[in-house]
């Protein structure tokens, strides 16, 4: 795989090289840098040569200027065809200038459709370094392009002062990482070499082009330059890949020019892409009548590849700096997120709670809570909103802080459960929603009373008879639509160890590699496992049991559990009189799996071994 990060320390070494002499010379440090291979030739010829000239080679035998003739060896294919060749044990050997060569791996050096020759490495080449060392071998295609125009225009004085140091400035392009600055930089540096001042640079974003760098040319008048087929030319050129040197316009029949695009006369488009990708287009318009040449056309396409590699280097830089900060801003509210869980779970008389929760990224769409309502009532509730990440936490935090507004302003749970909902519906904008159960325990009559918004259903299991039932939702989903109805469930007849477990669907939906689900008989069958256990330790197994199912899968959804467990109300004497050694409740210990988190969990106390 190529390291966008050795593209760019390559194209840097071999770009910065204003002569082929100096190119000769940073090559070797530049191959042993990639795959640790301390012999290198550059052959240059093609399918037609009689001879190939060695333009630089690490090898005595094998001085610049001499030839070697072409054979039927791996380098033949190279050159003639382009075919990458890499021996994957042994290198192979051939004989050049008399003495035996081994060849180890030769990559072919080709730009716009020609080849010039080979890459030649003498070597063992590992497998990993062959990304790296193609990216070598394009870039090395560029430079030595580059550096035969730029002694070609030199000689021949037919470019001016100006293109030749634009051509020299385009390495430090690679040295610029901000985007925005980059494409001003290029589309400056392309309107010098051909002394114009007209002229766009378009980037593709979600597959169509827009307009980053404008300069007297709106996206409107070169969207109106289109083909006798009515396709824009720029879309034509981006597709193909190739540049387009237009002339006369108005009057070629091959070109329609519609609006503002009526006053283009010559025309330049050059695409920017790289290898792997297309990045978008160089648009340059001269409305005076002096024509561009098709010098103009070679070095902007020369400067134009460059610049397409430093475009994308800048892209990258740009998206790891956006993902650095996403991924900071989901660190921020996914630590504040857990502040506003439970610190530790309540000590109830009557029952015992555990309660815990494990997002899917650093920020979460669940959410848990407790609410003592007297010494003989507890409230707890789960909650799962559409979704995860920070847009999911921040409307579970609003109805968080909504619920807790709203409890204890009526006993009447499908009352709440409306207001709550009315409430919230401006929120969610009609594009999420948030499921919740909340229940009351009364510890006294030993019920749960309670209202489900959609929730996935809780499994209750009554240990005496070892059954399992499930309390179905009493209404639909939170902030879907405001004035509707919720019921009310009632849970009656609990006994001592009996266990109410409710949960997220990102337990019983978690998936193992094969995409199988873990299903919620799989729950049942943990909640019996663990019916002797506290309610913490149910908790953990559960997880674990989940953990152990999913194996190397990734977590695709938040995972939340509270779990009750019916314990002996005590009638107490008030808190002066209260014997001391009830204090000193002993603490239970228990293991959670490595990747479980503790924030919201404590040992839990001692729920006694009473039955009903």
């Amino acid at each position: 795989m190529t390291s966008p990060e050795n593209v760019r320390s390559v194209a840097l070494a071999v770009h910065s090289a204003p002569s082929l002499a100096e190119l000769s010379s940073s090559l070797p440090d530049v191959v042993l840098g990639l795959s640790g291979c301390m012999s290198v030739s550059v052959i240059f010829g093609t399918a037609e040569s009689t001879a190939w000239s060695v333009q630089s080679s690490t090898l005595p035998h094998l001085p610049v200027g001499s030839t070697v003739p072409p054979g039927d060896d791996a380098v033949s294919g190279t050159v003639r065809d382009g075919i990458l060749f890499h021996a994957e044990g042994d290198p192979v050997v051939v004989t050049w200038n008399g003495e035996a060569t081994p060849i180890a791996a030769s990559l072919p050096l080709a730009w716009q459709g020609q080849r010039y020759g080979a890459l030649v490495l003498h070597d063992p080449v590992p497998v990993e370094a062959l990304g790296d060392l193609e990216a070598l071998a394009e870039q090395l295609s560029l430079a030595l392009v580059r550096i035969q125009l730029y002694e070609e225009a030199a000689r021949d004085h037919q470019v001016s002062l100006a293109k030749l140091a634009a051509i020299t400035q385009t390495g430090d392009l690679l040295r610029q990482l901000d985007l925005e600055t980059l494409l001003v930089k290029v589309m400056e540096l392309a309107l010098s070499v051909v002394s114009a001042q007209v002229g766009s640079l378009l980037i593709l974003e979600e597959g169509a082009l827009k307009t980053r760098v404008e300069w007297g040319l709106p996206e409107e008048a070169i969207s109106g330059a289109k083909l006798a087929d009515g396709r824009r030319v720029i879309d034509d050129v981006v597709e193909r890949n190739e540049p387009l040197l237009a002339l006369s316009m108005g009057t070629d029949p091959q070109y329609v020019l519609e609006g503002m695009a009526a006053n283009i006369t010559n025309l330049l488009v050059i695409p920017l892409s790289t290898k792997d990708r297309a990045i978008g287009c160089l648009n340059i318009v001269n409305t005076e009548g002096s024509e561009f040449s098709k010098k103009d056309l070679e070095v902007l396409t020369t400067i134009a590849s460059l610049a397409s590699t430093a475009i994308e280097n800048a892209m990258l830089h740009k998206e790891s700096l956006e993902q650095e900060r996403f991924a900071e801003q989901l660190r921020v509210a996914g630590e504040i997120q857990r502040k506003l869980l439970p610190p530790k779970p309540p000590e109830w008389n009557g029952a015992e709670v555990e309660g815990w929760t494990r997002p899917c990224d650093d920020s979460g769409g669940d959410y848990f809570d407790y609410f003592t309502l007297s010494d003989t009532r507890f409230g707890f509730c789960v909650g799962d909103v559409t979704g995860h990440g920070i847009g999911a936490a921040l409307l579970m935090t609003t109805a968080r802080a909504v619920l807790r507004s709203c409890v204890g302003v009526t006993p009447d749970l499908g009352e709440l459960f409306g207001r709550l909902n009315d409430l919230l519906c401006p929120d969610m904008g009609g594009e999420k929603f948030i499921t919740l159960w909340y229940g009351v325990y009364d510890a006294v009559e030993r019920s749960v009373t309670y209202a489900s918004a959609g929730h996935d259903p809780p499994v209750l299991h009554r240990r005496a008879k070892d059954t399992l039932e499930e309390l179905d939702s009493t209404g639909m989903p939170l902030g879907m639509m405001e004035g509707v109805p919720f019921g009310t469930g009632k849970v009656e007849n609990l006994e001592i160890g009996d266990t109410l477990l409710v949960m997220t669907d990102g337990v019983w939906e978690a998936m193992n590699p094969a995409t199988e689900k873990y299903e919620r008989d799989r729950v049942a069958a943990q909640v019996r496992a663990f019916k002797d256990a506290s309610p913490k330790e149910l908790v953990a197994g559960l997880y674990r049991s989940v953990k152990e199912f999913c194996g190397e899968a990734e977590q695709r959804d938040d995972i939340t559990m509270v779990c009750l467990r019916v314990t002996p109300f005590v009638e107490r004497p008030k808190e002066e009189e209260r014997p001391v050694e009830e204090e000193e409740r002993p603490e239970q210990e228990v293991v959670y799996p490595d990747e479980m988190p503790t924030f919201p969990v404590s040992p839990p106390s001692d729920g006694g071994g009473e039955t009903a």
